[in-house]
Parts: C-alpha cells; sequence; structure tokens
C-alpha cells in the first residue's frame, strides 16, 4: 500500500502548481485543461480493482493530451484548485485509462505540468519538480527495470534499468554504468523535450560506461512531443 506521507508530497507537489500563474505557452494550454479533467473525473471514483503501472498511466496520459500540433486555444482554463479536490479522494482512483494509483496519478500531473512550465522557460516550483521527476523515474522502472544502469537524478532519485544489450549486472558497490543529470534535464529528457545529445551538451546530463549510452533508448517515457 502506498504511504499517506508519499501521497500527500504528491499531492502537495500538484497543488503548488494548480495554485500558481504558471506562464504556459498557449500552445500548452489545451494540454494542461485535458490534465485537470482526467484528474478531477478520477477524484470522484475510488476503485478496488488493481491498478495499471505507473509505466501503463504515462503511456496512456500521452495518447490521451492533445499534441502541439492540434493547437486547439478555444478552451482556456485556470488550474486551481487542486489541493482541495485532492483531500477527499481514495488511494486508487477509477480513471478513463483504467484503476490507477493517486500518487501516480498526482506525480505524472506534475511532470506534465513541469515540463510545460520548463517549456515556457520559467522554472516550476522545486517541491513539484522533485515529485515530477519521482513519477517519471518510477514508470521507467515499471517499463524497463533491471540492474545494468543506474540513472540518478540528484537529490531526487536513483534508480536501475535495462540495457538493451547484455550489459553487466550491478548488485552492490558502484555502478559500472551511471548517468546523471539535474532534475530539471530528468523533466525535459523523458517527456521527449529534450534529445539524449542536446541534453549532454547543454543541460548538465553526464554518462560512464559502456551501457550507458543505452538509457536514450528507454526515452521518452511520458512523450510531450
Amino acid at each position: 500500500m502506498t504511504s499517506n506521507r508519499g501521497i500527500d508530497k504528491a499531492r502537495a507537489g500538484l497543488a503548488a502548481l494548480g495554485d500558481r500563474d504558471l506562464p504556459i505557452d498557449p500552445t500548452w494550454q489545451p494540454r494542461v485543461d485535458r490534465l485537470w479533467e482526467i484528474c478531477t473525473d478520477a477524484l470522484v471514483s475510488p476503485s478496488g480493482t488493481r491498478p495499471i503501472t505507473s509505466a501503463a498511466l504515462a503511456e496512456a496520459l500521452a495518447r490521451g493530451l492533445p499534441g502541439l500540433s492540434h493547437n486547439p486555444l478555444n478552451s482556456v482554463t485556470p488550474a486551481l484548485g487542486i489541493a482541495r479536490l485532492l483531500d477527499s479522494a481514495a488511494e486508487t482512483l477509477t480513471s478513463e485509462f483504467g484503476s490507477v494509483r493517486l500518487i501516480d496519478l498526482c506525480r505524472l500531473g506534475c511532470a506534465v505540468l513541469c515540463a510545460a512550465t520548463l517549456a515556457s522557460g520559467d522554472t516550476p516550483p522545486e517541491h513539484s519538480l522533485h515529485e515530477g521527476v519521482r513519477g517519471l523515474a518510477d514508470a521507467l522502472v515499471h517499463a524497463h527495470g533491471g540492474r545494468s544502469i543506474e540513472v540518478r537524478t540528484p537529490p531526487v532519485v536513483a534508480v536501475q534499468v535495462a540495457s538493451q544489450t547484455a550489459g553487466p549486472t550491478h548488485r552492490r558497490g558502484t555502478p559500472p554504468n551511471v548517468v546523471e543529470m539535474p532534475p530539471r534535464s530528468f523533466i525535459l529528457l523523458t517527456t521527449g523535450l529534450l534529445s539524449w545529445d542536446d541534453a549532454i551538451g547543454t543541460h548538465g546530463l553526464t554518462h560512464s560506461g559502456a551501457h550507458a549510452h543505452e538509457v536514450a533508448a528507454h526515452l521518452p517515457v511520458l512523450d510531450l512531443r
């Protein structure tokens, strides 16, 4: 069972974004509106069904949020009051994508809003950024978990994923393959808004080990391009 502390932190991260006047580019607004629709519709429907993984939710969200090329600008709804809506939500919810954990919905919601904020040239609240990173890291592990490459986003999280080839298995000590980057780079890279090469060149991504570059084949986790 998900800890109440974890859910409360994820709620707080999403609320910090929802109660902020985000400088989101108009082409992002339809996605933001759609995200709030998905979140608020789910909140009234507790579920006892086994929830889908965060990786499956990330994939569903990527399909369910309209792309930039659609650019439907007729819906501009402020993302406010999400904290009050979340106060009475059950731990597991029924969404249009199936049964989902509240913590996954909150964290991936943070990821979408943080990506939109970063793409607009501003910086999201640190707590929200960290919760978005945790959600995307969890989805990455659910989709491509293994013991070959360690992906670090200090000070938030470190996870291990599989290599595409027969990479070494890391069990203890210093990992032979490591990828490291700051939180904002992780958000942009895992949502498809930043390429692997550009992340290395200008966004603080470093990697070491013969198989570390294979992480690129697992990206994006939540495609918002």
